[in-house]
């Protein structure tokens, strides 16, 4: 009790006291709450009202102060009473009716300056049964306009408050509540609205108990236009009208048509419970949606991190985030389901359909999702991830990867198994062992693991082995920077074999990078390997591939050592066409020389088909083709392609086309040419052939090559190289032409002297039957078979026909031939315009081929027929005075001859015959001069000599001398062509006469030789 002072009493007695007090003044003994004194001050005072109903009369009271506060009293037994209370903070005036049992107070004003609170209304006390009934109007800062029923028994108080206008702001209301600092923000500060409206509210309150009022309170409101701002960080949850619920401490918030992001809230809804030791607000968002930027942002605000982003497609999300609203901890628990939608993870755009997404606080939990990305790949995808601890794996079932660009596609017999671990250091991709199907090849991966850095999104991809079975082996290790969209990729191929193609190096390493939609292929070393039976090589190579297009850089290439050119090339991949471009392109050999150049460019243009691959080099017309069954070339022009080729014009190589073809089944590669040849090496039917046919084949596996000329001349290349030829000539002429023809520069070394060399080393044998050696219409030589070896620049022969026989030898350019017993079908086939019965026919020839000395000897024979024998014998008839010289038999009997010879030298087809001597019973012919081939014309001087007989003097001695006492002899002129020559006949005095006589002593007369008579001597010489 505070001490009292009291002034100036008065006490009076009738039935009752009656009690006049001037001034009483209160003192509190202890410090303690202002407003808490105020309040106890007051309810002892209405107390002590009751207990002075039944004793007093009447009481007066002037002025009761307490502090600040002060206040008047007046009570009238069955009368009305007043009270006043004034302080600096508020006021209060009402009136006062006892009853026996009741008080009645009315309030008629009642202000609270501090609070901004004004209060009008009635109490009604029962003391009797301690009740107490109010009806209260009041009014907080014009915000609030409420009337207030009230019930009070001695225990506790029940109310109800009805809104006498729509309220605007709680702010000032929610204040006086004295809410803790914590909860001040989630209770008004957090909410804006256009204004407010409440449709119920009552509640009561214990006495006893008064700290749990507020959980006994029940309002029931409609807010408009409300803002609801549950974290500062976050978009506010925006509604036309939002039903509020205060019931039992919590806050209930139920928005409709309700907007958060754009997105459509649904039925979400979120309550804020005060009965907590910590108060809590629960946010449910049940809506259909995106997981979207703004989705992720509200849970990473939680620190709940998804590794994911939505494009398209509804996501129906059942979400509940449960926040302490004084240290901000978190409950979050939600499910989220999506038929079908489009999500960016890592980069990657991928649908997935019958997505079932469970978070439970930090565990986020994903069964049996199918995930398609592109037309590329599907898997069925499992995720077990905590966002707390940033640990977790991605368990991918992938059931198929096609990637239609490289034709590559994962072999689909079983699913491949791929694990995405997640974890604090380091994250990791680990890939079971796969088969990849490539075209129609298979491609095996052995597993492996790669380190993976999801914040710089970096792939660090370990070495690991690929195979292609039966074809090659790499080993396959680098980097991938996902963020940047690089690849680096270091490939060391350890062997590669496809089709024709086989490196030739144990191993072969190349650089794969790809920046900017740009793959670039590169090598720091040369790449060796076989193309079919070709040795290539490529100078560190560069090859560039961006989006559809391939192109390389000038790099150099070199096929079989032999094949030289700076090459540069583009390929679109979509239009499947390209081109490649060679330049300073040179073909040239040890053997051969130079075969092919070029210092110009030379385009190959590439078109691809689904059925072919086709290359055109327009500029030589040549087209290659290949599908999946043959690989064809076609040079249709020798002649564009031997403008650049000194080789093919060398061996005249000029005019007619080849084709190579190969089944890819078949290890024989076909060509077949169609040649028209300046050298007319092949006769048939007395005609020289000038188009040549040619057919062959090579085997890539055995190395064997055969050719078929004309249906007439078989050859096969192998260890040796075997010609057959039957039934046909050998044109001599043009062969010798071909030996003897203008060499190259490159060809006319020391080791290069002829085409006798070109065999590389390789044995010729050569075999011809039923055939001959063509050297003009009328002269043939015969062979029933010709045997000819040529090995180590040594060329042998020998040819046979019925008992002839014929030797021939050329070694080191030096020419031997020798020939024996040939009939006289021999004799008439080789001298022109001749015809022999019986005898035989030798020969001899000795020296190069461009220059050479020869022999002919033919014995026992009748000459039917020969040109130049007929012309002088025609020659003889018609002039008088050779008279003793014609053989008038000879047309029908022929000449018969004991033997005959011609020593011959000849050089490049020009013949010098320095004896010629026919022996005959009628005739002697003697003679020498020269013979040319090339023109066809001859100049020769001839002795005819006969026997003197009975006759003698029959014969004039005009132009003839007697040489000896038995034979006269006359001299003859043989000029013009071989085939008809002319003859005249020369005076006494031709020089011809002394060489025949030594001629005749020196190779007929051997014994003629010694000869002692110097005179005789002197006049032979004359």
């Amino acid at each position: 009790m505070p001490n009292i002072q009291i002034e100036q009493l008065y006490i009076k007695w009738n039935e009752k006291l009656n009690l006049s007090i001037e001034n009483i003044s209160l003192t509190p003994q202890k410090e303690s709450q202002k407003d808490a004194i105020e309040i106890k001050q007051i309810n002892e005072l209405l107390k002590e009202i009751f207990v002075f109903n039944s004793w007093f009369e009447s009481i007066r009271i002037g002025k009761i102060a307490l502090n600040d506060i002060s206040a008047t009293f007046q009570y009238q037994d069955n009368a009305n009473g007043f009270m006043t209370i004034a302080s600096p903070d508020f006021s209060l005036k009402s009136t006062l009716f006892f009853t026996s049992n009741l008080l009645t107070i009315h309030i008629d004003e009642y202000k609270d300056t501090a609070r901004k609170i004004m209060m009008d209304g009635t109490v009604i006390v029962d003391n009797k049964n301690f009740e107490l009934i109010t009806s209260f109007n009041i009014n907080i800062n014009n915000d609030i306009s409420l009337n207030i029923l009230a019930y009070a028994d001695e225990n506790r108080l029940l109310y109800k408050l009805n809104s006498l206008k729509n309220i605007k702001d709680i702010t000032h209301t929610m204040k006086l509540l004295n809410l803790p600092q914590e909860v001040k923000y989630w209770a008004y500060e957090a909410i804006k609205m256009s204004h407010l409206t409440i449709t119920s509210a009552h509640g009561w309150l214990d006495f006893n108990n008064l700290q749990e009022a507020y959980k006994n309170v029940y309002v029931s409101a409609t807010g408009h236009n409300l803002s609801y701002t549950y974290n500062p960080k976050l978009d506010a949850i925006h509604t036309k009208i939002t039903e509020l619920e205060y019931i039992n401490g919590v806050l209930n918030i139920h928005p409709i048509q309700a907007y958060s992001y754009n997105f459509y809230l649904n039925k979400s809804w979120l309550n804020i419970d005060f009965t907590k030791k910590e108060e809590l607000l629960t946010l449910y968002l049940l809506f259909d949606g995106k997981l979207n930027k703004d989705i992720l942002n509200i849970l990473s605000t939680y620190a709940i991190n998804l590794p994911f982003l939505q494009n398209s497609g509804i996501t129906k999300t059942d979400l509940t985030l449960k926040v302490g609203l004084r240290n901000i901890e978190v409950d979050a628990h939600g499910d989220f389901f999506t038929k079908q939608a489009n999500f960016d993870y890592l980069g990657l755009k991928i649908d997935i359909f019958d997505a079932y997404i469970s978070l439970n606080n930090y565990d986020v939990k994903i069964e049996n999702m199918l995930a398609h990305y592109r037309d590329i790949a599907k898997a069925k995808v499992n995720v077990i991830y905590n966002a707390q601890n940033e640990a977790g794996k991605i368990d991918f079932d992938v059931k198929d990867i096609t990637f239609k660009d490289v034709n590559l596609s994962l072999d689909t017999k079983q699913p491949l198994n791929v694990t995405y671990s997640i974890a604090p250091n380091q994250d990791t991709i680990d890939i079971a062992d796969s088969s990849w199907h490539y075209q129609d090849k298979l491609v095996k991966v052995e597993k492996l693991s790669i380190p993976f850095s999801l914040e710089k999104l970096i792939l660090e991809i370990p070495k690991t082995v690929v195979r292609v079975p039966n074809i090659g082996t790499a080993s396959i290790s680098g980097v991938s920077e996902l963020k940047t969209d690089k690849l680096n990729l270091d490939i060391d191929i350890l062997n590669l074999i496809y089709k024709d193609f086989k490196l030739s190096q144990p191993s072969t390493p190349i650089n794969l990078t790809y920046d900017k939609k740009n793959f670039k292929l590169t090598s720091n070393e040369n790449i060796q390997f076989m193309l079919n039976t070709l040795a290539c090589g490529v100078e560190k190579p560069l090859i560039n591939i961006k989006t559809n297009e391939l192109s390389f850089a000038s790099t150099s290439v070199v096929v079989n050592e032999i094949a030289h050119a700076k090459m540069i090339g583009n390929y679109n991949i979509t239009e499947k066409k390209g081109f490649v471009s060679l330049q300073d392109l040179k073909i040239e050999s040890n053997t051969t020389g130079e075969i092919f150049s070029s210092d110009e460019k030379v385009y190959m243009n590439i078109s691809e088909s689904k059925e072919s691959l086709k290359v055109a080099i327009d500029k030589f017309d040549i087209n290659y083709l290949q599908n999946d069954e043959k690989w064809s070339v076609a040079i249709n022009s020798l002649e564009k392609l031997s403008n650049n080729s000194k080789l093919l014009q060398e061996y005249n190589l000029t005019s007619g086309t080849l084709n190579l073809n190969q089944n890819l089944s078949d290890m024989n590669m076909k060509f077949i040419a169609n040649i028209k040849y300046p050298y007319k090496l092949l006769v048939k039917k007395n005609e020289p052939i000038e188009e040549y046919t040619i057919n062959g084949k090579f085997n890539n596996k055995t190395k064997k090559t055969s050719l078929n000329i004309n249906e007439s001349i078989k050859i096969y290349i192998d260890k040796d190289i075997k010609v057959r030829i039957k039934e046909s000539g050998i044109n001599m002429n043009a062969l010798l032409d071909f030996l003897n023809r203008p060499k190259s520069d490159t060809n006319s070394s020391e080791n290069n002297t002829s085409d006798m060399n070109s065999s590389n080393g390789k044995n010729v044998i050569l075999t011809a039957k039923d055939s001959y050696l063509y050297i003009s219409d009328e002269r043939h030589i015969l062979a029933d078979t010709i045997q000819l070896q040529f090995q180590n620049k040594t060329v042998a022969a020998k040819l046979i026909h019925e008992k002839g026989e014929a030797i021939f030898k050329i070694s080191n350019d030096e020419l031997h031939v020798y020939g024996e017993n040939f009939n006289d079908q021999f004799m008439g086939n080789f001298f022109a315009s001749s015809k022999f019965k019986g005898g035989s026919f030798d020969f001899s020839i000795d020296g190069t081929l461009k220059e050479y000395d020869g022999l002919f000897y033919i014995k026992d024979t009748v000459i039917l027929d020969y040109k130049i024998l007929n012309n002088i014998l025609a020659f003889v008839n018609t002039v008088p005075s050779l008279v003793t010289f014609s053989l008038p038999g000879y047309s029908s009997k022929g000449l018969s001859v004991k033997s005959a010879y011609m020593n011959f030298h000849a050089k490049e087809n020009d013949f010098t015959v320095s004896d010629i001597f026919l022996d005959s019973q009628e005739i002697d012919i003697l003679g020498r001069g020269t013979a040319s081939l090339k023109t066809n014309t001859t100049d020769l001087l001839l002795n005819l000599k006969t026997n003197l007989g009975s006759s003698i003097s029959q014969i004039p001695l005009v132009g003839h001398l007697i040489l000896d006492g038995n034979t006269l002899s006359t001299t003859l002129s043989v000029t013009g062509s071989l085939d008809d020559p002319s003859i005249t006949y020369l005076m006494a005095k031709d020089i011809v006469v002394a060489p025949l006589n030594i001629i005749k002593r020196v190779l007929l007369l051997p014994f003629n030789l010694i000869n002692s008579d110097e005179d005789n001597e002197s006049k032979e010489d004359e």
